[in-house]
């Protein structure tokens, strides 16, 4: 018996003693080791916990780094800086990402040089102008949520988009509806975009080329006499 659990046990006795580890209940329950350390390689929330620095893996049922280098794995992961990968149910970057959100709601505020977004709703929050990367789900939006923020500036960055609706996104957007978008659009619906709209209607706003069965702008010129497609150009 007593080898049975000293063998259990070892996996998780030598990391501890090797590295900087910690447990949480919450954030004033908390062990780790050495006591006073900041920075970590391993946290276990139960249920909850914060840590100034992680680097390697946090896990637990709500989970919070002030800087991540590695993997968050939760049920709801909030780090104000990560590098490298969020896997819950909603995930939360607050300032610079790096990385891959997976998740049914997905967050990333303000820049971060490349950063790749799946679930169900995918949000970018505040400026995106020096950003880049992926988003798929069922929404993706650029961000609705600062108004005071000009719109150029919240949908800045180049992003490959997909999903039923995008909104307020920049790069190549593929989807059933875009709307407020910059870019390539390609969709059943283009609303309100800007740049070269591909769709069966398109409503222009801004600058744009677009193709599509109804195209709705300043001036609409048909492809020939006999076609059904049109183009619209519309400049401001």
């Amino acid at each position: 018996m007593k080898e049975f659990v000293f063998y259990t046990l070892f996996p998780f006795i030598v990391p501890i003693s090797l590295f900087d580890c910690g447990v949480a209940l919450t954030p004033k329950l908390t062990a780790k080791l050495p006591p006073e350390t900041e920075t970590e390689v391993f946290r276990l929330n139960l249920p909850y916990g914060k840590v100034k620095n992680l680097y390697g893996l946090n896990a637990g049922i709500r989970n919070y780094a002030n800087r991540l280098i590695g993997a968050q794995i939760g049920i709801v992961n909030v780090a104000e800086n990560s590098i490298g990968v969020q896997a819950g149910i909603v995930n939360l970057s607050h300032k610079k990402t790096y990385g891959w959100q997976f998740a049914i709601i997905n967050m990333a505020e303000k820049n971060g040089l490349f950063k790749i977004q799946t679930g169900i709703a995918n949000l970018l929050i505040g400026t995106q102008k020096d950003s880049a990367g992926l988003q798929v789900g069922i929404f993706n939006l650029g961000t609705n949520m600062f108004p005071d923020i000009e719109l150029n500036k919240r949908r800045g960055g180049f992003y490959l988009t997909i999903g039923v609706g995008n909104y307020e996104t920049s790069g190549l957007m593929i989807g059933a509806i875009n709307r407020s978008s910059k870019g390539m659009n390609v969709g059943v619906i283009n609303r309100k975009t800007e740049g070269f709209n591909l769709g069966i209607v398109n409503f222009q706003e801004g600058s744009s080329f677009s193709i599509g069965a109804i195209n709705i702008g300043d001036r609409v010129v048909a492809l020939d006499s006999k076609s059904e497609l049109s183009i619209i150009v519309r400049t401001v």
